[in-house]
């Protein structure tokens, strides 16, 4: 396997973001070289223009420049593996015994380290779409480390409206999801200045919905309403998409989300969308994601080990949606590879009234 083919292979490999964390985009200039970063966030409201007397009056006076500036210092996602010099011996799947040992060794360990780097970096993408379904769900951060204790918290500060228990639940008697739904598009349009365009639904909100007289009613085909359930079909990063739905003056793209996590190796999976949730926003929602810089001196002083040991290896992986750096290191004996990537995410809301999410089971 020559060098160009690790380049390659990595690149073939390069982390995609999943389904909620791919509403958050990171721009060029939402990379940083700093310890914090900080925002101008900016509210603007409904309010009309009013007459005055005449053209010989005074204007009215409109206050200018106002918005918050808020602090943010981004938790920290180190994930590490290594590679051992016995476990290069062994066969990969594909291999013949046609292999010269050196041209073997050579080529299990690239596959290996690309196998290793993959798996953590789903990790740390794992961690950001957790971020985003707190976000998204919440309002709020909270971040628990490896002993399960919170290390990282921060509240956004949403209005209460936008994240609200419906009166009745969608599972009894005399519920009405679609106006539930209405209501909360409303509040949104109002505050948030925009209109929301995409619903996406837990498995139990979904079935809920279903099972309700008022909302299926509104998919039959001598409705003119224009919503539609259509054949689901899951999109490249984890959605599902199940049709269309029209929520008063709103025409939205209905979706469920079922993946999920585990909080350690021994935890059973969670939903990083609770199954009784409803989360509904708009695609011209600003939701930002900040990255801040890992730096390495090793490549700083330009001794760097990655490139005495894996020059073909990208040190950083940066997109309009993720920022991941890459380090090699060997052992003291020389008999292992030390792989990790690290990165310094942090979704923010900014358009923290562009969006709301309903509990409805």
């Amino acid at each position: 396997m020559t060098t160009s083919t690790i380049a390659g292979l990595y690149t073939q490999v390069a982390p995609k973001p999943l389904f909620l964390s791919g509403f958050f985009k990171a721009p060029p200039q939402n990379h940083f070289n700093t310890e914090a970063v900080e925002l101008d966030i900016e509210r603007d409201s409904q309010q009309v223009a009013i007459v005055v007397q005449s053209l010989g009056s005074d204007y009215n006076k409109n206050e200018t420049g106002e918005f918050t500036n808020k602090k943010f210092t981004p938790p920290v996602y180190k994930e590490g593996f290594s590679l051992n010099a016995f476990d290069l011996l062994k066969r990969e799947a594909g291999q013949t015994g046609f292999n010269t040992p050196s041209e073997q060794i050579r080529s299990n360990l690239i596959t290996r380290f690309v196998k290793g780097a993959q798996k953590v970096e789903s990790k740390i993408l794992r961690g950001i779409e957790l971020q985003a379904s707190q976000i998204l769900q919440t309002g709020k951060l909270k971040l628990l480390n490896q002993e399960g204790k919170e290390a990282f918290a921060i509240d956004y500060k949403p209005k209460a409206t936008h994240f609200v228990d419906v009166q009745t639940l969608w599972t009894e008697a005399g519920a009405d999801p679609l106006k539930d739904l209405e209501q909360l598009s409303e509040v949104i349009q109002t505050d948030g200045l925009v209109i929301p365009n995409i619903v996406i639904m837990g498995a139990s909100a979904l079935a809920a919905a279903k099972g309700n007289d008022k909302f299926i009613k509104n998919f039959d085909s001598r409705n003119i309403s224009r919503n539609v359930l259509a054949d689901m079909q899951i999109t490249a990063r984890g959605g599902i998409y199940q049709g269309t739905l029209r929520v008063g003056n709103a025409v939205c793209e209905l979706y469920t989300y079922g993946v999920g996590y585990q909080a350690s190796a021994a935890s059973a999976a969670t939903p990083f969308l609770s199954t009784n949730k409803v989360i509904m926003l708009s695609s011209e929602s600003q939701l930002d994601a900040l990255f801040g810089a890992v730096p390495n001196i090793a490549d700083i002083l330009g001794v760097s080990l990655r490139e005495q040991l894996l020059p073909e290896l990208p040190t950083r992986f940066d997109s309009n949606s993720t920022d991941l750096f890459t380090n090699v290191y060997l052992s003291q004996s020389g008999e292992q590879l030390m792989g990790g990537v690290a990165s310094r995410p942090i979704l923010v809301p900014t358009a923290i009234d562009s969006f709301g999410c309903l509990t409805v089971a």
